[in-house]
């Protein structure tokens, strides 16, 4: 555990009292109003998840050089390797997180999880104390889910990640091949203080909380915290946290669920790429198909898939018809479904990871050379055939 100083820092700005919450700056604090379950999609709410692009064209450059046979490279970032299709006459180059499939062997990749709960200025419960939504409660459950531990799958055993990147990879690789996460390494958890106007809060009917929180206000957070625990680009930092969803602008543009991104950690002379993602675990029945650890899957996934977020594909089109999208991100062509979803046992709870799009989807091989000819894992019925050309006007 690291950085008891910053920990000590965030989590002593809790201790004025009740009363001096309640009326920061002027403002009164509010009582949180209740609602129903799925109160969020019944006002509009859709599940999201987002992608920043923060990678200078000299860091592509940097990667396409470290896997150049011959060149010499000092690119610090997480263990990957690159691959290309084409589509007509254009290629498309991607990188994606492991050793290379057809070499075989096990890459085995450090993970931090950052536990972050959060305190609320502006929300008040029943006894007229203002809320926190603590991530405690689900943290165990979370780093003891299908992303970290392994389990039997239709292609092997594996994590649940490895098992999507494994069914893609399945007519080229060597069976020893696997990229694994190792457990994560748990750091000083951490309490935001959420000032006035920057979030929304709800009470379940079943007691707990839920917020929506201006997006701009987190990443600014996420980016200080990031600074004091200390860069670590060959590493995996998870920020963790509970029934927590973002906004961007307007509140009513709600839920993001989760987002992973790249940026420039070099030094002078030293190139390094940092990549980081972001997750909240989502109690059941506040969104229709998705549940606990889907976020989080969702993200790994995609990190696994395009962990610089720079993998370009041909534009795409969602499986519900609405929107297209240009880029190798594997969970969201599936997010859209109602059965995006695959149930996964462990320890007694039954977790809900979400099934993902594989490469043939995204190339329109066809037939796909994926595991048992599919397009989508685990449940290969999601999505049946290859992507759809975007529709233009």
């Amino acid at each position: 555990m690291r950085h008891p100083r910053l920990a000590a820092l965030l989590v002593g700005l809790l201790s004025f009292s009740p009363a001096s919450a309640q009326t920061a700056r002027g403002k009164v604090a509010q009582s949180v109003p209740q609602v129903t379950g799925n109160f969020l999609e019944q006002t509009g709410a859709q599940v999201r998840f987002a992608r920043f692009n923060k990678m200078p064209t000299a860091l592509t450059d940097a990667l396409r050089s470290a896997i150049t046979p011959g060149v010499p490279t000092s690119l610090r970032t997480i263990p990957f390797f690159a691959g290309q299709f084409w589509l007509g006459a254009t290629p498309y180059p991607y990188f994606m997180v492991g050793g290379d499939p057809q070499r075989g062997s096990e890459t085995r990749i450090n993970t931090d999880a950052i536990p972050i709960s959060f305190f609320f200025e502006e929300w008040l419960d029943a006894n007229g104390k203002n809320i926190s939504i603590s991530v405690a409660p689900v943290l165990r459950k979370t780093l003891n889910s299908p992303d970290f531990v392994k389990s039997a799958y239709g292609n092997g055993f594996g994590q649940f990640g490895d098992a999507v990147q494994r069914a893609e990879f399945f007519g080229v690789m060597k069976d020893t091949w696997h990229t694994t996460l190792n457990q994560p390494r748990l750091l000083t958890p951490v309490t935001v203080i959420v000032p006035f106007g920057q979030s929304q809060v709800f009470q379940l009917p079943d007691g707990k909380f839920v917020a929506t929180l201006n997006g701009d206000f987190f990443n600014s957070q996420l980016s200080t915290l990031l600074q004091f625990e200390g860069q670590k680009p060959q590493e995996l930092p998870l920020f963790l946290s509970n029934n927590v969803f973002l906004y961007f602008g307007d509140p009513g543009n709600c839920c993001v669920l989760g987002f992973h991104t790249a940026f420039d950690a070099s030094t002078p002379g030293h190139p390094a790429i940092q990549t980081y993602a972001w997750a909240s675990w989502a109690s059941e029945g506040i969104f229709s198909s998705f549940a606990d650890i889907t976020p989080l899957s969702h993200e790994i996934s995609e990190w696994r898939n395009d962990p610089f977020v720079n993998n370009a594909a041909p534009a795409w089109q969602f499986p519900n018809g609405r929107g297209c999208q240009g880029n190798l991100e594997t969970g969201d062509p599936v997010k859209v479904l109602s059965n995006s979803t695959f149930p996964v046992t462990l320890h007694g709870f039954t977790y809900h990871p979400q099934s993902e799009a594989l490469l043939q989807w995204f190339t329109r091989e066809d037939p796909s050379s994926a595991f048992k000819g599919a397009y989508s894992y685990p449940d290969t019925s999601v999505l049946t055939g290859p992507a759809q050309d975007c529709a233009t006007e």
